[in-house]
């Protein structure tokens, strides 16, 4: 059963600016969890013989926080505490299908407090130039 859809779209010029005013350390912390930092900081060393574009890294930043708030909207909370950015995570299939998974602590919190059990969450983007969507349904 369906519980919720959220979507969101976002500029990418907004996190080139976040990008030119803050220690990418700090943005780290606040957007990302450990397994989407690793993820990060292989990109940037895989893809440091061609100086990776501060561009590129907006984007890794802006697909991740679309689709999360997007998630944040379609479970009806929005990015508030107790909810945080890095307890959700933006995982990609081998098959390169974007996933959404939660830590327990943000699972336990949406199951007991909320009565949420969610058994699927569905992610799609979707970028075009400066323009990225992301769309998520929630199912429980």
């Amino acid at each position: 059963m369906i519980f919720g859809i959220g979507v969101d779209l976002v500029n990418q010029e907004r996190f080139i600016k976040i990008l030119s005013k803050f220690d990418i350390q700090i943005l780290k912390k606040k957007f990302l969890n450990l397994v989407e930092i690793s993820q990060l900081e292989t990109k940037l060393v895989n893809n440091s013989v061609n100086k990776t574009s501060n561009q590129k890294i907006a984007n890794f930043f802006a697909k991740r926080f679309a689709a999360k708030e997007a998630f944040s909207k379609a479970i009806g909370l929005g990015i508030k505490y107790p909810i945080t950015l890095n307890q959700i995570s933006i995982l990609h299939l081998p098959s390169g299908q974007p996933i959404i998974k939660l830590d327990e602590k943000l699972n336990t919190y949406l199951q007991q407090k909320l009565n949420i059990k969610i058994q699927n969450i569905h992610l799609s983007f979707s970028d075009e130039a400066n323009q990225i969507i992301a769309f998520v349904v929630v199912e429980i």
